[in-house]
């Protein structure tokens, strides 16, 4: 099955937009955990080039609190692809999304022998 490509822009706070071609690859907010009023949403894309791209959200309903937004270009790690190198990252900033984003992309964290 063909994956359509799109061009695809991300805004990132204090910084210029990321633009490249690609598609996305997984999903993931904790926008219904708890009610909250302040909630983050990740995305995780792959470019033509081969390269994988996250997006993370941090958003608010609270009057006088700014939305703040970041993407950040993984290169391969440990052979697996860009996605193992974008679960780490995602571990590293926002840790909750880390799991279930994982589960979707099929990474599995691998010990050496």
């Amino acid at each position: 099955m063909k994956v359509p490509i799109e061009a695809i822009t991300l805004a990132r706070s204090n910084q210029r937009p990321l633009s490249f071609r690609g598609h996305m690859l997984a999903a993931a907010t904790t926008k219904d955990q708890n009610n909250s009023t302040r909630w983050h949403e990740a995305e995780v894309y792959r470019t033509t080039h081969n390269r994988v791209v996250v997006y993370l959200r941090s958003l608010t309903q609270w009057q006088g609190e700014s939305d703040h937004d970041t993407a950040h270009v993984c290169e391969p790690l440990y052979g697996h692809g860009g996605e193992a190198a974008a679960i780490d990252w995602i571990e590293d900033n926002f840790a909750p999304l880390a799991p279930e984003l994982a589960g979707i992309l099929h990474v599995t964290e691998t010990l050496a022998a």
